[in-house]
């Protein structure tokens, strides 16, 4: 019968992190546990995982994302784009890259971790993922763990992050300066970094100038035209003072724009609108329609993901060495759909 890490671990009596390091050759493992565990390994003629025979020296990387394709905004191409980048990037230094579609379920996501784990794989990318920080940390300590868009609290990742709270507070201060007074907000009502931290940042900007009644102004529909269509009726039948909205999608802000016009209102002189696009080229393409903040340039982060995983490759780092974080800067692109207020 071939013998497993498994056994190793049973046998050995050590732990099976220490027996993975001992297996791929990590430094930071004590010269006479290596022997006793090379001494194993020899006299049970343990060969190395079938992953080992079928990639090589160079085990794989697994890319963990939350969806692969956004269905619900074709002008949301996130997730598709870094992964090209992070899967070139990979195989010009000899990594395969494994992926897993989560579906956002933290239930996959720790499966798909646990998974890796067993797979052997050098080390994980996380995009837009929501699991457990028990799994994750568990995890950490064994691979290198390198997480995108995602604040991760828990000891050993790193992370490339993207400064959504700034993307709100630049989007109500380019209204505020432009004369607008009552700004509302429209986000998901998912539990999801990208509306917590945008809320975050709403919130305090709205303090910051005195804008009291925002609270009472954040809106939540789901991220497509319908949802906001039907939300714009009902800003409008609220007969709220609404000059000036944030909204964190593009098809909602479409939707909203086309109640208003159905209602005889004109975008940006009756509502002045901006709205948070991921992809910098996309944001350039729609100023015409409309002010993006967010602008991103997807490639950097890609990038930053990569390097910072082959730099854990390179040093081979104890698990509590790493806790890097990257904050990519974000951009006001301004369009046809803000303007300065008009009082009626």
């Amino acid at each position: 019968m071939k013998l497993t890490i498994d056994d190793i671990v049973r046998i050995s009596g050590y732990s099976r992190a220490t027996v993975c390091r001992v297996l791929a050759g990590k430094k930071n493992v004590r010269d006479s546990t290596r022997q006793a565990i090379t001494n194993i390994i020899k006299e049970n003629n343990y060969t190395s995982s079938s992953m080992e025979r079928n990639w090589g020296h160079q085990h794989p990387v697994a890319l963990i994302v939350g969806d692969l394709v956004d269905k619900e905004s074709s002008f949301q191409l996130f997730h598709p784009q870094i992964i090209k980048t992070i899967c070139q990037r990979m195989q010009k230094i000899g990594r395969e890259c494994l992926i897993f579609d989560s579906g956002y379920s933290p239930e996959k996501e720790d499966e798909f971790i646990k998974r890796c784990i067993d797979l052997e794989v050098a080390g994980i990318f996380l995009l837009s993922a929501t699991g457990t920080s028990l799994c994750l940390q568990n995890a950490a300590q064994r691979i290198p763990i390198v997480t995108i868009n995602r604040h991760a609290n828990t000891p050993f990742t790193d992370a490339i992050l993207l400064d959504e709270y700034k993307c709100a507070y630049l989007a109500v201060q380019h209204l505020y300066e432009l004369g607008h007074r009552e700004i509302c907000m429209v986000t998901e009502p998912k539990e999801i970094p990208l509306a917590y931290e945008m809320t975050r940042g709403y919130l305090d900007v709205c303090s910051q100038y005195k804008l009291w009644s925002a609270k009472k102004r954040i809106y939540q529909c789901d991220a497509n035209y319908d949802d906001g269509f039907k939300l714009g009726r009902k800003i409008l039948e609220s007969n709220e003072k609404i000059s000036g909205l944030f909204c964190v999608s593009y098809d909602m802000a479409a939707g909203i724009e086309a109640a208003f016009k159905e209602a005889g209102k004109i975008i940006p002189d009756d509502l002045s609108i901006v709205i948070f696009q991921y992809v910098f080229e996309q944001a350039q393409k729609n100023k015409e329609r409309f002010t993006s903040v967010g602008a991103y340039n997807l490639e950097e982060i890609a990038n930053a993901a990569v390097d910072t995983m082959i730099q854990r490759f390179e040093e081979g780092e104890k698990p509590n060495a790493r806790r890097l974080s990257v904050m990519m800067d974000t951009y006001l692109i301004e369009g046809s759909s803000s303007a300065p207020y008009r009082e009626k």
